[in-house]
């Protein structure tokens, strides 16, 4: 493990600092060549063993958006990596099994330095972020999988969900095309293990950040349309479910918290099936009032399905159309070498590390005028450009 720089120490009340560091890790891309990035390692003082996070960012949005969590698990005593995946204008684009590789890589890195308890894992992500620590819980068993508002690409994530045994809570925000019209809920139902789901009322794509991204929150419908109160929902929520699975804590109680958010009006679309804290395994949990707490099943809305035509209804996307949505069309998948965007097909030519420069109809935003396509295609292409010379942005 290289490490380049110490940059950061908070206080906290569990532990007397938080220490943030930087290293790198290399992965095999989609073709020949490989793929490094930068990873930001939040670690509590002391010698552990801790339990271990990765995290993963959304669709051409930043490790440091991140930052919030990282640092309220840190306080907790979890170590939590985040790394810096590449822009979709790198070799292989915006690839989502890269991405998941990039996790395990982080995760790995930190147990073999030592002072890692291996038996307590956990990955985490927002948006494109989301799927690609899906993808990764489907390949590396883990003891705790959270997802925030993680968005679908090409059934990626439906073909895997079977596969992912661990713990797994889903926090969803309202459907939106900056998440594909919550095109991941399907995977709830597939997934095995026990597993929780909510959505937060009124929640923007963007709200789970901390700090949240002015490139998300600008193609999401602006800084108005989200919410730290609702970002704090988000991360109480994932802070919770941590300490459940990871450091033993199940008090404040999940199912508890949920029943009374519900009541509250705070979230909706309950339903959780982790066990409880002293309940039955085998009984969902379900808010009371809301019309079949199921609705969010995987028949609601289709999991395969990524941007189903409110935005390009059929018609292939305009260089910058559907930006908003997360990869669903950067992305080049190393087996398939296609990719699907409403109708329009975008073919890889094959050549290994050829870079797709057609952006996604899936990120973590979206943009509905042709101004707001214009500037976010600008502010993601030099984020791309940026992120090619160093892994940050």
């Amino acid at each position: 493990m290289r490490i380049l720089v110490w940059v950061l120490i908070v206080a906290s009340p569990a532990f007397a600092q938080v220490t943030k560091t930087t290293a790198m890790v290399t992965v095999p891309n989609c073709g020949a060549a490989s793929a490094t990035s930068e990873v930001d390692v939040y670690r509590p003082s002391g010698s552990g063993p801790f339990p271990l996070v990765a995290f993963g960012h959304g669709f051409q949005n930043n490790k440091d958006n991140a930052a919030g969590l990282a640092q309220a698990l840190g306080a907790l005593g979890i170590v939590t990596v985040v790394p810096q995946f590449p822009g979709f204008l790198s070799a292989c684009g915006s690839d989502h099994a890269r991405n998941a590789r990039v996790l395990i890589a982080a995760m790995d890195q930190q147990v073999t330095a030592g002072g890692i308890d291996s038996t307590k894992l956990g990955f985490a992500g927002h948006s494109a972020g989301g799927l690609s620590a899906f993808l990764a819980a489907a390949q590396r068993p883990v003891a705790a999988v959270m997802l925030f508002d993680p968005v679908e690409n090409t059934n990626l994530g439906t073909a895997v969900a079977s596969m992912v045994n661990a713990p797994t809570i889903f926090l969803f925000a309202e459907p939106s095309t900056c998440n594909s019209q919550a095109n991941a809920t399907g995977w709830f139902t597939t997934v095995t293990g026990p597993k929780a789901r909510l959505k937060v009322v009124n929640a923007n794509h963007c709200d789970p950040q901390e700090p949240i991204s002015g490139i998300c929150s600008f193609g999401c419908g602006g800084a108005a349309a989200t919410s730290t109160v609702r970002s704090a929902i988000f991360k109480r929520y994932a802070v919770d479910f941590f300490k459940r699975y990871l450091l033993g804590q199940t008090m404040p109680c999940l199912e508890a918290t949920a029943q009374n958010d519900a009541t509250a009006g705070t979230v909706t679309m309950v339903d959780f099936r982790l066990g409880g804290c002293g309940v039955d395994a085998g009984q969902p949990m379900v808010d009371a009032g809301v019309p079949d707490a199921g609705a969010v099943d995987a028949g609601a809305v289709d999991a395969g399905t990524v941007d189903a035509g409110p935005n390009d209804a059929g018609t292939p996307d305009a260089g910058i159309a559907d930006a908003g949505e997360i990869d669903a069309g950067t992305v080049v998948d190393a087996d398939a070498g296609t990719e699907q965007d409403a109708g329009a097909v975008m073919t890889d030519a094959g050549t290994p590390g050829d870079p797709i420069v057609a952006p996604p109809v899936g990120c973590s935003c979206g943009v509905a005028d042709s101004w707001g396509l214009l500037a976010f295609a600008v502010l993601a292409l030099i984020r791309s450009l940026r992120s090619t010379r160093s892994a940050g942005w």
